[in-house]
């Protein structure tokens, strides 16, 4: 049984979000917390978790494009065709 997309949820509110809604981290801790996530789930292998998370931060100017390749816990999706479009993305 895989609990990531609860552990996902979870820890995103538990970290991020005070008792008046509003937010306990700054910008970059936010995409530090959300890009661990994606690499945790790339080191499970659960390829649909690392792509929403990557995306995210992609979407928000939240990652880099060093990060993107230089991590070595997202090597296995490099060749992937969402990986790939994820990197042009954050080049331009």
């Amino acid at each position: 049984t895989c609990i990531l997309p609860k552990v996902f949820k979870c820890l995103l509110i538990w970290l991020v979000i005070d008792s008046t809604g509003s937010c306990k981290l700054k910008f970059e801790e936010q995409c530090g917390v959300v890009f661990n996530l994606a690499c945790a789930a790339a080191l499970l292998n659960q390829e649909a978790y690392a792509l929403e998370a990557l995306t995210l931060l992609v979407n928000v100017d939240g990652i880099s494009l060093s990060d993107l390749t230089g991590d070595p816990d997202l090597k296995n999706f490099r060749t992937q065709e969402w990986f790939v479009s994820l990197l042009q993305k954050c080049n331009h």
